[in-house]
């Protein structure tokens, strides 16, 4: 009989110590998208998968997008940062997470700066 209960934990014992807890990863995508008709110049800062940052621009566009940055890990920092560089103009920008909204924010007309921030 002790043999059987040593057996088990054993084999619970086994079992459980070598699972190793998933991490969730996801598909991230940055947007900025223009609210009226008004283009003005502009840069933008986004966080990479690795971390650091890009720089991107600068742009005369009502609507831009990152490449999607593959497999980032849960509770990974993401980052969108615009900048105008002259003239006005209000945009929306956006961070998707496996293409669904994770964070928005808006710059009005007028603003010169704006930051998304959060963790996935």
């Amino acid at each position: 009989m002790k043999w059987i209960w040593l057996i088990v934990i054993g084999g619970f014992l086994t079992v459980f110590s070598g699972c190793k807890k998933e991490v969730k990863v996801w598909d991230v995508q940055y947007k900025a998208v223009t609210l009226g008709p008004d283009i003005p110049e502009f840069r933008l800062t986004y966080k990479t998968s690795s971390g650091g940052t890009k720089l991107m621009g600068p742009f005369n566009t009502a609507y831009w997008e990152s490449d999607t940055l593959f497999d980032m890990e849960s509770g990974s920092p993401v980052e969108l940062e615009m900048e105008i560089i002259s003239g006005k103009g209000a945009y929306e920008l956006q961070i998707l997470r496996d293409g669904a909204m994770h964070e928005s924010g808006r710059l009005k007309k007028g603003d010169t700066s704006l930051v998304i921030e959060s963790y996935l």
